[in-house]
C-alpha cells in the first residue's frame, strides 16, 4: 500500500484510530458546518508543526528522527448548564480520556509504516500526549478542545 505523503500517511493513521470510537465524528476538513453534529463529538486533526526530535539518551541510536506535532480538535455538545453546574468540565474530561484511549490503543500498535508515491518509507516510532487545552466554560451547549500529540518518526529513501 502506498500513501502519497507522510502527512497525508501520519494524519489517516490519527484519523483511523480515531475513527473506532462510536461517540466521534471525524472529519478531513475544518469548516463551521463541520462542527454542528447533534449526537456525536466532531474531530478534525491537522499538523501544527514538523521538526527533528530532540533525541533522548535511549534513542540515540536512531538516527534523522523527526517530531511531528498534531492537533486533534474536538467539539462536544451537552444540554445547556442553566444551573452553572460546571458540567462543561465534565463533558471536556470524558472527551480528553477517549482521546487517551486512541493514543494509547494507537501507541501499542507502533512501530508502523507506509511508502509514499514520492519514494520514502515512513515509519512511525512513538505517539504521546503532548498537552490539552481549550475549555472555557461559558454555559454553551458546545464544549471545544484542543488535544496535541507528539509522534516520532523516520523517513528514509527506498532503494
Amino acid at each position: 500500500m502506498a500513501t502519497t505523503s507522510r502527512y497525508a500517511y501520519i494524519l489517516d493513521t490519527l484519523r483511523a484510530g480515531l475513527a473506532t470510537e462510536t461517540t466521534f465524528d471525524v472529519h478531513k476538513v475544518f469548516t463551521k458546518e463541520t462542527f454542528n453534529s447533534t449526537t456525536k463529538t466532531v474531530v478534525y486533526v491537522n499538523v501544527i508543526s514538523d521538526d527533528l526530535a530532540q533525541l533522548n539518551a535511549e534513542s540515540k541510536y536512531i538516527y534523522d528522527v523527526r517530531t511531528i506535532r498534531c492537533g486533534i480538535y474536538a467539539v462536544a455538545l451537552q444540554g445547556l448548564d442553566s444551573n452553572n453546574a460546571g458540567t462543561g468540565a465534565i463533558t471536556h474530561g470524558s472527551v480528553v480520556e477517549k482521546i487517551d484511549k486512541v493514543i494509547d490503543t494507537l501507541a501499542a500498535t507502533l512501530p508502523t509504516g507506509d511508502t509514499t508515491s514520492a519514494g520514502y518509507t515512513v515509519t512511525l516510532h512513538t505517539i504521546r500526549t503532548a498537552g490539552v487545552t481549550g475549555h472555557v466554560d461559558d454555559k454553551s451547549a458546545k464544549i471545544p478542545l484542543l488535544y496535541e500529540v507528539d509522534i516520532n518518526y523516520t523517513m528514509s529513501p527506498v532503494s
